[in-house]
């Protein structure tokens, strides 16, 4: 057995668990890094961009882990599976080309530019937030009474 750490699968299978970690990157040398991303749209385009970012993400080989409403104030999505050069310079050209509704912090723009022209190598973890405009912070509705 080698130096690796080795996980016994069904008595006669074994599988490298250093391999368990990057299965979907096909990958398993690169680093990883963590990209903090915020952005701003009007709250009644809230279905129509987190459908559009969904289908970009997946275009460019990444896809949603997880995500998390805040009332109709915010959205935070956790994006995996994209890497750095190849599919960070996509991801950001499909952003400003096709989300004509939702709008980069100043910052985040800065930053996807330093990166987008770096040629380093790694795996990106990004926390995608989305800040809406005009939200009102109550998604009750209001069903009247019942009377018998």
């Amino acid at each position: 057995m080698s130096c690796c750490r080795k996980i016994l699968l069904n008595k006669s299978w074994w599988i490298n668990s250093s391999s368990i970690r990057y299965a979907h990157t096909n990958d398993g040398t690169l680093p990883m890094k963590k990209l903090n991303i915020t952005s701003y749209a009007p709250v009644q385009y809230r279905h129509e961009i987190l459908s559009e970012l969904g289908a970009i993400v997946t275009r460019c080989g990444g896809y949603v882990n997880d995500y998390n409403f805040f009332s109709d104030l915010a959205v935070s999505l956790q994006i995996l599976g994209l890497r750095q050069p190849d599919s960070l310079t996509e991801f950001y050209q499909q952003l400003t080309l096709n989300m004509k509704t939702l709008r980069l912090d100043t910052q985040t723009i800065h930053i996807l530019d330093n990166q987008s022209k770096s040629t380093d190598q790694y795996l990106l973890f990004i926390l995608f937030q989305i800040l809406f405009i005009d939200a009102k912070d109550d998604l009750r509705q209001n069903v009247p009474t019942v009377q018998n």
